[in-house]
């Protein structure tokens, strides 16, 4: 979200702090359109990567605050578009450093480095921390330690945690309240924006674009983890290893093991690309569309890290996922409808291009049935629409097919003979709503779909609606849920209509039938 999109959601205070870290003179402290206007006029000022690296340097706060603050930005540069709803940043926050802290207090988790150089490195870091804990000088001392013994910033979190010294301040893992105060303090140094949504009033943290981009340039990072991982996920093993060595990081392991040390040790992707040989390079660019697969191999390995940066990717796996089936798919939901192959194959959501309209309809059952809370009904056979669900009234039922297509897809009165069968099959029920859903629909489709419900049954309803306002439906009812506390399912009333279903219609028909 670049700037204009992102400061009209921003509080007035936010926007005071934002305004006061970058010195930005504001007339009239009390409007809102004021200080988005000067923001606005200061942004070439802002963007100098002199001023922006002075707000970088984390240099005024303890030790613990700042290992925070890096983590929050850090993961926040790692989200797409650098934006993350609140509730669950600060879940997947404390999740991840659950995670860590698990695997850090095994006896194997630094085995890969020399014994006698952990040794060392324990025995002044215990010291350090023994002092009342670690202060700026002794912070750059351990920083010139650790890079004189090959550790990473993951061995000395490793090291920490073995000593006894969890990321929070009360021996656990760190709380909401305490990564709320590590983006207020973001937010005073002028780098993050609390917003909020004006449809759905959804709160989130967000780094607007243009300093997400000029942070990552100054940090160097080409790729974000969630792409970059996706990339590594496709190499050789023995690739991985000969990136490390190459990075002078030189370490044996699992495919996975390799691919975090790759990540964490801030290994250029370029130096891991570079390791193909011409054929496995070859093999690589035949799964990627739209990247030119000639030129030299620097032009290739370039392309490549450009085309995966272009892609956005969540921190978790959709195949290896653990939630509900389906919902792993969610987050690909327009790339689905759309038939981005590129897209969905670099993120391993298919292998084939076959299997685009099986995950088109998995992760519909899913907005269903875990964000609209409609039950879907298992059909068997092949000869039925995509979904099923019974609605409250006994007369009616709510049916829908996917239509994943690489432009919009036309209704016409030959393709409308299998919505015809659909609806005749369901008697003596009535379909309503029957929802066709695509990446968007011809200017054709909506009369097709009238002259479709006059050959329907009286009270059928054929709904046109686009893969993008039905995940925003579906978003909409599960914040709402989540916001009352209640587990409701959505009106069938709502999708209830014949023609083009919108995301303005939507508003209304939530009004009307939710209350």
């Amino acid at each position: 979200m670049n700037f204009e999109d992102a400061l009209p959601l921003a509080g007035i205070r936010d926007l005071r702090s934002f305004t006061d870290a970058w010195a930005i003179e504001v007339v009239r402290r009390d409007d809102k359109a004021d200080y988005v206007q000067r923001i606005l006029e200061s942004r070439h000022d802002i963007l100098t990567t002199q001023r922006l690296e002075t707000h970088l340097r984390f240099a005024d706060i303890p030790y613990r605050t700042l290992m925070l603050v890096r983590a929050v930005l850090r993961q926040l540069l790692n989200e797409p578009k650098y934006i993350a709803p609140t509730t669950a940043f600060h879940e997947k926050l404390i999740a991840q450093e659950q995670h860590f802290s698990e695997w850090a207090l095994r006896p194997n988790a630094l085995k890969h480095l020399d014994p006698k150089s952990v040794d060392i490195y324990r025995t002044v870091l215990k010291d350090a921390w023994d002092s009342d804990g670690i202060d700026n000088s002794e912070f750059r001392l351990l920083e010139v330690l650790r890079k004189k013994l090959g550790f990473t910033r993951r061995d000395h979190r490793v090291v920490e945690l073995q000593l006894g010294h969890l990321p929070g301040a009360h021996g656990a893992t760190n709380t909401v309240d305490e990564i709320e105060q590590a983006v207020v303090y973001l937010l005073k140094r002028g780098v993050v924006l609390r917003i909020q949504s004006v449809d759905s009033g959804a709160r989130s943290y967000c780094i607007p674009e243009e300093i997400g981009d000029a942070i990552r340039e100054i940090m160097g990072i080409e790729l974000q983890a969630p792409a970059y991982r996706k990339l590594l996920e496709k190499l050789p093993v023995s690739v991985l290893r000969s990136a490390l060595e190459a990075s002078d990081q030189p370490f044996s392991g699992t495919g996975e093991f390799l691919i975090d040390r790759l990540i964490d040790g801030y290994v250029s992707p370029r130096v891991v690309l570079r390791q193909l040989t011409d054929d496995q390079l070859t093999v690589l660019l035949k799964n990627l569309a739209s990247v030119r697969p000639d030129g030299t191999k620097e032009i290739r390995v370039r392309n490549i890290v450009k085309y995966y940066d272009r892609l956005e990717f969540t921190t978790s796996d959709p195949v290896t996922g653990t939630g509900p089936p389906g919902e792993a798919y969610v987050k690909y939901y327009l790339d689905l409808a759309w038939r981005r192959q590129g897209v969905l194959r670099a993120a391993s959501v298919i292998t084939k291009d076959l299997q685009i309209e099986r995950r088109f309809e998995e992760a519909t059952t899913a907005l269903f049935t875990e964000h609209l809370g409609q039950p879907v009904e298992r059909l068997e056979g092949s000869n039925h629409p995509d979904g099923h669900v019974n609605v409250s009234d006994p007369r009616r039922v709510l049916i829908w097919d996917c239509k994943s297509c690489e432009t919009a897809y036309s209704l016409t009165d030959r393709t409308a003979r299998q919505f015809l069968a659909y609806a005749t099959a369901v008697a003596p029920r009535v379909a309503s709503p029957m929802l066709i859903i695509g990446p968007d629909f011809t200017a054709d489709s909506v009369p097709a779909a009238m002259r479709l419900k006059a050959q329907c049954a009286p009270g059928t309803e054929i709904c046109l609606v686009t893969a993008e306002d039905l995940l925003w439906l579906a978003d909409a009812w599960k914040h709402r849920l989540s916001k009352a506390k209640i587990a409701s399912p959505l009106p069938w009333e709502v999708l209830s209509f014949t023609g083009r279903m919108t995301q303005d219609l939507l508003k209304q028909r939530l009004k009307t039938f939710s209350g």
